[in-house]
């Protein structure tokens, strides 16, 4: 799987996975990316649903190890349940090792990190 800069995504890696929902000016100021721990991080994977050319610039060259997907079709948000914006979950080695359960829990991060 490849981002839309064309950069190869490590599936194996330790990554957080962030839903963005639909670019809208809205949208995009529900969820804060700059305040997201990407040295903590292997990837930071973001993926919206909207055309790429839709999802900002800026985020796109946000941090090196960012990787923005546009999932137009919404495939991907319904794989994980995506149900509201910033919905989060991190993958290691393949696999989802955990999934923020509600909006409010702001737990989710710290437990995903180890802290």
């Amino acid at each position: 799987m490849t981002d839309m800069n064309g950069r190869r995504i490590d599936q194996l890696g330790t990554n957080l996975i962030v839903y963005g929902g639909v670019c809208t000016s809205c949208s995009l100021h529900q969820v804060d990316f700059h305040k997201l721990p990407f040295e903590r991080f292997d990837e930071v994977i973001l993926f919206f649903q909207s055309p790429q050319d839709e999802i900002p610039r800026a985020l796109r060259s946000y941090s090196k190890n960012i990787r923005i997907i546009s999932d137009e079709q919404g495939s991907l948000a319904k794989k994980l349940n995506a149900t509201w914006l910033g919905k989060s979950c991190v993958s290691s080695k393949g696999r989802l090792s955990y999934i923020q359960k509600e909006e409010s829990d702001r737990t989710f991060l710290q437990a995903a990190m180890g802290k």
